[in-house]
């Protein structure tokens, strides 16, 4: 099952809410529907389409969680 966009999101939330910083490392080997570049030629399983991790990246909205508890 692919990483939810949306359960990054609520984890971000509630890490700022508690003043936690919140380090988001990547987004696994899938990606998202929304995300895929509609020249793929690539197969979209269950929602989402297999990747190399490093292809994914690890930004949430645009930007980077780089935020480490102390």
């Amino acid at each position: 099952m692919p990483l939810e966009r949306e359960w990054v999101r609520a984890v971000d939330r509630q890490c700022i809410a508690a003043g936690v910083p919140h380090h988001f490392k990547q987004w696994g080997h899938t990606i998202p529907v929304d995300q895929i570049d509609p020249a793929s030629k690539i197969t979209v399983l269950h929602g989402a389409r297999a990747v190399f991790k490093d292809e994914m990246g690890r930004l949430l909205d645009g930007r980077e969680r780089n935020g480490f508890p102390l």
